[in-house]
């Protein structure tokens, strides 16, 4: 995409040549997390800096074409510079955008895979283990 920002819908053109196989069906870009999100995953799960490198491109291309002096916005067609703004902040860009941008970031043992199970809202859910954390009725022990 030229401005980097990932469109809305899209579709994949296996019969085309590979740099025309990425078929833009709604171009407009509202903030969601749900790539960011996935690259947090995939780095977390494979180590890989290319996962990185990937989120960065987009925390940069969203710090250029969606900041603005007040917020962030939305934009209209991501095919089409300058991006033109469609002047709306949706709530799960704050809430969940970038936080798994700054899970991609951070250390490790901040967001252990092994440790939260992570809700599509980004919210960490700790991980019990039954035989370490319960008795045998299902209650909690005590610390």
């Amino acid at each position: 995409m030229i401005t980097e920002l990932g469109p809305e819908r899209f579709a994949f053109d296996e019969t085309a040549p590979i740099s025309q196989r990425i078929k833009v069906k709604e171009g407009r870009y509202i903030l969601r997390p749900e790539t960011v999100e996935s690259i947090f995953v995939l780095y977390r799960a494979t180590g890989e800096q290319k996962y990185r490198e990937m989120g960065w491109r987009i925390f940069e291309a969203i710090q250029h074409h969606c900041k603005t002096e007040c917020c962030y916005t939305g934009v209209v067609d991501v095919q089409q510079l300058p991006a033109e703004p469609n002047n709306s902040m949706q709530s799960f860009f704050l809430a969940e955008t970038l936080k798994y941008l700054y899970l991609l970031f951070s250390p490790e043992g901040d967001a252990a895979m092994d440790e939260y199970v992570w809700t599509t809202e980004a919210h960490p859910l700790p991980i019990f283990k039954f035989d370490e954390d319960f008795d045998e009725n299902g209650l909690i022990l005590d610390e």
